[in-house]
């Protein structure tokens, strides 16, 4: 932002920033498949299991589930969506 002039709009970031934004595609299309398979392992796999509750029960974790933490990514793009446009 400090060597954006006065000439640029926001659509030049998103632009400049797009090809990174292609991976969110994936991520979203493969979203339920990867929590049923967290679930699968954390049933198969107690030891795995326990890192992730020790991870959620952390406090750097503020005792959300791992699944909210894997859903953000699935939520940015329509909060983009209303911040440009405000609704």
């Amino acid at each position: 932002m400090s060597q954006w002039n006065e000439h640029q709009k926001i659509a030049d970031i998103f632009v400049k920033k797009g090809p990174y934004l292609k991976m969110y595609s994936t991520y979203i299309r493969e979203f339920d498949r990867n929590v049923a398979l967290l679930d699968e392992q954390c049933k198969k796999n107690s030891a795995f299991a326990g890192v992730v509750k020790d991870f959620e029960i952390s406090p750097r974790c503020a005792n959300l589930a791992l699944k909210h933490y894997l859903l953000k990514p699935v939520q940015r793009i329509p909060q983009y969506r209303l911040l440009l446009t405000g609704t």
